[in-house]
């Protein structure tokens, strides 16, 4: 596939052999169609255990929509060079990225919509590289991570559930504008840098939501106000 590779209303794309998209393609997986009974049928690709290179990432739900779109690396891995983007109107459907995903430099992940979060990052994050979080909803990071590069939340809330899903502690965390909620978690050695604020009122200030019982062991560098709120 030379360019870009779009996989919409249902339609479900299998990759037998490695590298089968550019290095430089845009890869698009929106929406869901429905079979002759009337079933919906969300739109799909797996790896099948095969490596590819892409630069762009879309994967998207819309309003009314009950199955979450689907990419799935099957064993292989999936390294992207560019960005990623997670978008959901519904929240009986949020995009789901399953299995090994490389970053490598600073990703762009991009996650809005009318739902609560845009993007359920099931997929184990590798490689050198972190990310740049943006858009207004939640990113999901479900997985045990280990890349090693620097995570900046820039907008919207990253919601983290599991204890390395920040990856190697290497790398720092930075709550630059976003807010950050732990789901259950204990993060290790990881450093938090309290940057931008993210929540006004009287007591403005970047937030870290903490749901169950939650720690952070790292160091906390604070150039704002860190707002904690449990529940």
């Amino acid at each position: 596939v030379p360019g870009q590779l779009l996989v919409e209303q249902g339609a479900v794309v299998n990759i037998n052999r490695p590298e089968q998209i550019a290095d430089d393609g845009i890869v698009e997986v929106f929406g869901t169609g429905s079979d002759v009974f009337g079933r919906q049928l969300r739109s799909e690709i797996h790896l099948n255990g095969n490596d590819e290179t892409i630069a762009t990432l879309y994967l998207a739900n819309y309003a009314g929509e009950t199955n979450a779109v689907f990419l799935d690396t099957g064993g292989g891995k999936l390294a992207v060079t560019g960005s990623i983007h997670g978008s959901s109107d519904t929240e009986q459907a949020i995009p789901i990225l399953s299995g090994r995903v490389e970053l490598s430099g600073t990703c762009i992940l991009d996650v809005h919509g009318a739902a609560y979060a845009g993007l359920d990052m099931q997929a184990q994050v590798v490689g050198s590289g972190g990310f740049l979080k943006t858009g207004g909803s939640a990113l999901l990071l479900e997985a045990s991570n280990s890349f090693s590069g620097n995570i900046s939340v820039n907008s919207g809330i990253l919601d983290v559930r599991d204890n390395h899903a920040l990856g190697d502690v290497a790398g720092d965390t930075s709550l630059a504008g976003g807010s950050l909620t732990l789901r259950n978690v204990a993060i290790g050695a990881e450093r938090l840098n309290v940057e931008v604020q993210s929540v006004g009122g009287e007591m403005p200030g970047s937030l870290l939501a903490a749901i169950g019982a939650s720690s952070w062991a790292g160091q906390v560098v604070l150039d704002t106000n860190l707002v904690v709120a449990g529940g």
